[in-house]
């Protein structure tokens, strides 16, 4: 974000072997993050040892009507492979 401090929605991440999720029913939720208050930026670390290797990760909204208020971009460099 380019304000300081903002809200961070909920979030689900998804897991999909085969591919990148586009849709957050085409994978499988593997990890949610709490809506939170953030200063600064938010680093969401996954914790990849327990999932399966050559899947890929995507963040969602947990709530589809937050796509209407805010765009859901991850940082450049993001890996979302996991090794």
């Amino acid at each position: 974000s380019s304000v300081e401090e903002f809200v961070l929605p909920a979030l689900d991440i998804v897991l999909k072997r085969e591919g990148i999720p586009v849709y957050a029913s085409s994978g499988t939720v593997v990890d949610h993050i709490q809506e939170q208050w953030v200063r600064g930026s938010y680093k969401y670390l996954a914790p990849v040892q327990s999932f399966p290797r050559g899947g890929h990760l995507k963040p969602f909204f947990s709530d589809e009507e937050e796509y209407e208020k805010t765009s859901l971009r991850p940082a450049c460099g993001t890996r979302f492979r996991v090794n």
